[in-house]
């Protein structure tokens, strides 16, 4: 068992972001934190994705706020990405924690990265499926078509494998 495991987290902390994550802002909420006379206020940001909720901090706040207006409630489905950025301070020690950024719109090889990341396929099945070696191979043979649709391609041959 994992300390994780053991002490679940309700919040997202700096050790769940090894690497930027691309996430979607469902929801902006005060939130009590802590207890008793420790109890403060705080912003807290929900994602659409399957994470853990945020507590904001204000360079946080003031990042969205620069990016999508100073009404909160506008800020539904924006795209950010999180980053861990180890020159966060807190009390005058740099301690280090999670920073935004606006997401741009990823490029195909990064949707496709991203992809296979989360479904590790192999060369044999891409071929399998789009009788192509790369994506992009297929992608310029069909140029109608969009990397969106070689992942919906691949997924349909995973499925149909099982």
């Amino acid at each position: 068992m994992k300390r994780n495991d053991a002490f679940p987290k309700t919040y997202l902390t700096k050790d769940d972001v090894h690497e930027p994550v691309n996430v979607h802002i469902a929801d902006v909420a005060i939130k009590s934190l802590g207890s008793g006379e420790n109890a403060e206020e705080k912003p807290v940001l929900m994602f659409t994705e399957n994470m853990r909720p945020m507590v904001l901090n204000a360079t946080n706040w003031d990042i969205l706020e620069k990016a999508f207006g100073n009404d909160s409630d506008l800020w539904h489905d924006k795209a950010i990405q999180l980053y861990a950025d180890p020159t966060v301070s807190f009390g005058g020690k740099q301690v280090g924690g999670i920073r935004i950024r606006v997401s741009r719109d990823m490029t195909p090889a990064e949707k496709w990265l991203a992809f296979t990341r989360e479904t590790p396929v192999s060369q044999e099945l891409i071929t399998k499926a789009i009788g192509f070696e790369k994506p992009s191979e297929y992608l310029k043979a069909h140029p109608e078509q969009t990397i969106e649709d070689v992942i919906e391609i691949v997924m349909r041959t995973i499925n149909e494998s099982f």
